[in-house]
Parts: C-alpha cells; structure tokens; sequence
C-alpha cells in the first residue's frame, strides 16, 4: 500500500511535497485495515488447537457467517456436534462454551496477543453479577436462567441525542 505523507509533515518540511511512502504493515484508520487485521485474527484463530481430556480440539469457521466459529473435536466428520461458540468483531471475542475450552481458548489467545477479560455471564443466575458488555450491548443472566441482551444504555443515548426524549410533555416532534 502507498500513501501520501499527511500534510503537516510537508507545511513542516519534514518530507517533499510529492513524497510517497510504502507501508511494511496496515496502518490504524486505513480503509484496507479492517480487513488485514481480520486476515491477521483470523489465521490465528484458524491454527489454534487444544486438548480436553485426551482429545484434540480447533475452531471452525462457519462458512454463512465468517465472524462465528464452532469449537469442534479434530477429525469428526462435519455436522457433528460442537462444544461451544467464538463471535469475532475487529478485536472484540465471545466464547460460549464448557469452561476447559474457553480457558484453553484464552490460553492460545495469551500466547499470541496482549488480551484482557472484559467478563463473563455466570452458568447459572447470580444477583451480584455485573452484566457483560460486548459490542455495546450487556449480556446477563436472569432468574429463570435465560440470557438477556440489552442495548438500553445506546437507545437512551440515540433518544437523547435527538432530544426524543423530551416528548414526554410534548404533543409533536422536535424538528
């Protein structure tokens, strides 16, 4: 990929103003790096193997939706069952799964990027528990074990940023 210096280096005479520069790697806010970067990811997550109880497992990607990958067992036949989920977005993971996969997975991902755990949803329903936040939504658990998915915090914000949320009292529409 080349690319023109930004024009600051050149009012400063840091480079000629027909300089052209030739990346080694994607750069941050480039259209083309959304997709080397998900080229990136989505090699390694594709080399990744473990083992639980004796048997070798990988990722899957599934061919409808290519940010879903399957947690399999190695050299079962397609469309046997699979052991859990991965959801990846840019640079944010989900994993639904037994807890030695997921923490097998964490351990690939450790030893190939700087990660943190931004949480989890408990297996069964806890009072305490902080809802889990990917991709702008919260995830928990509720009473009758069911998950629930929330966008409430980014609909109050659409609401308010278009001051919808003074209707209240109001008999028409804001302009």
């Amino acid at each position: 990929i080349y690319v023109r210096p930004p024009a600051w280096c050149v009012r400063h005479g840091l480079v000629g103003k027909n300089d052209i520069w030739k990346l080694k790697k994607a750069l941050y806010g480039l259209r083309t790096s959304p997709v080397a970067w998900e080229r990136e990811r989505d090699s390694k997550i594709a080399a990744m193997t473990w083992r639980v109880k004796g048997a070798q497992y990988h990722l899957v990607e599934c061919p409808t939706a290519p940010c879903v990958w399957t947690i399999r067992k190695k050299g079962e036949p397609e469309g046997s069952p699979c052991h859990g989920f991965l959801i990846a977005y840019v640079d944010d993971i989900m994993c639904t799964g037994p807890n030695e996969h997921l923490e097998a997975i964490k351990r690939e991902f450790d030893d190939k990027y700087t990660m943190k755990v931004a949480g989890l949803v408990t297996k069964h329903y806890d009072p305490n528990a902080e809802p889990l936040k990917f991709l702008g939504c919260l995830l928990w658990r509720i009473p009758s074990g069911q998950i629930v998915m929330s966008q409430q915090s980014y609909i109050e914000h659409c609401l308010q940023e278009n001051r919808l949320n003074e209707l209240e009292k109001r008999t028409t529409l804001p302009d």
